[in-house]
């Protein structure tokens, strides 16, 4: 199952602080909503949600910090 502009639109929400373009930046703990949502992708395929956003989305948010999500959200860290 490939992800769903829900779960984007999730991430893109709970985890604002991480990947927009602007600093500071904001680390997640493996336990936030932001973290939650990340795992809720199969997984954590941040690709996935790459592939699904907009030009503007783009121009708003890190490619690369999404993309960092799927590490920062891994289970096996804490």
């Amino acid at each position: 199952m490939k992800c769903t502009h829900a779960q984007k639109a999730d991430i893109l929400q709970k985890c604002r602080d991480w990947v927009k373009n602007e600093s500071p930046v904001h680390l997640q703990p493996v336990n936030s909503p932001c973290c939650e949502a990340v795992r809720a992708v199969r997984n954590r395929n941040m690709d996935c949600i790459v592939d699904l956003l907009t030009s503007e989305e783009r121009s708003r948010h890190s490619v690369s910090k999404i993309r960092q999500l799927h590490n920062m959200c891994d289970e096996d860290e804490l």
